[in-house]
């Protein structure tokens, strides 16, 4: 629990740096890595999700 716990936690603010970097990038190249965070973070949770599972 705690090991996904603090995979999620990194990931969220792993995507806050990288969103931060890219302040001053193109429009479409932030709308393309805001898009590939949110798909990495849902596969993650769905991941922790179905481990949590025991039934």
């Amino acid at each position: 629990m705690i090991d996904e716990v603090l995979l999620i936690a990194a990931l969220i603010v792993g995507s806050i740096l990288v969103l931060a970097g890219l302040l001053s990038a193109l429009t479409g190249l932030q709308i393309a890595v805001e898009v590939a965070l949110i798909v990495s973070l849902f596969y993650l949770c769905m991941k922790c999700i179905k481990r949590g599972d025991r039934t």
